[in-house]
Order: C-alpha cells, then structure tokens, then sequence
C-alpha cells in the first residue's frame, strides 16, 4: 500500500491576527470576498481598531491621519499606534493621499463592502 505523504507546513500564528499577517495581499483580499470572514476579522481586531473601522465604515472618501488621531486623547496615544499598525498590517486600512498632499486612510474596498453585508444583512 503506498502512502501519499504531502509536505506538512507548521503553523507558528499565536492568533487569527498573526496568521492573517503571513498571506499574501492575493489571499488576503480572496478572503475578504467573504461577509463571514470579514466579521470574524473584525471581532479580532483590537478594541480601538475595531472603534476605527465602524467609524469609517461608511465613509468612501480618504480620512486625513491627523484627523483619525484626534478621535483619541493623548493618554491613549500608544494604543492609537498600535490599533493602526495593526489595520495596516492587516491591509485593511490604505494609504492615499489626501488632495494637497496630507496622507490619508481609507478603508480597504472590498473588507468595507463584505463587513458592511455581515454587519446589516443583504
């Protein structure tokens, strides 16, 4: 009888964030065509970046950074940081440019479509 033996890759991700961090942005952007998935992703977030995405969850145009930053105080500036390293990290939150030069961010497409569906039906 012959075994069928398939190279075995060994998960290191100590959560759903970490794992998300290591596909690709092709893989990454295929998973985001998934309402479910897109909740799931967004229950993970942080507590902040969850804050961030449902606040720009509706807006379709770019957010200048220094406007997002001033959504938290000064004492919570490190968990500012961090919420939006992790967005970014995840792809979820795009850089563009603001017109005049300011850099912006704007929620990625495709999360923002799917989220929205999980979150509201349809």
């Amino acid at each position: 009888m012959a075994t069928c033996s398939a190279p075995v890759k060994k998960l290191t991700s100590r959560n759903l964030q970490d794992y998300l961090q290591t596909l690709s942005s092709d893989t990454l952007e295929r998973l985001c065509n998934h309402p479910a998935i897109c909740l799931a992703v967004f229950r993970e977030l942080p507590e902040l970046a969850r804050h961030f995405v449902l606040q720009v969850l509706f807006v379709e145009q770019p957010l200048p950074q220094g406007v997002v930053t001033s959504w938290v105080k000064q004492a919570h500036a490190k968990e500012q940081v961090q919420a939006a390293k992790t967005l970014k990290d995840l792809r979820l939150w795009v850089e563009q440019p603001m017109p005049g030069g300011l850099p912006g961010w704007t929620l990625n497409g495709t999360f923002r479509t799917n989220l929205r569906t999980a979150l509201l039906g349809g």
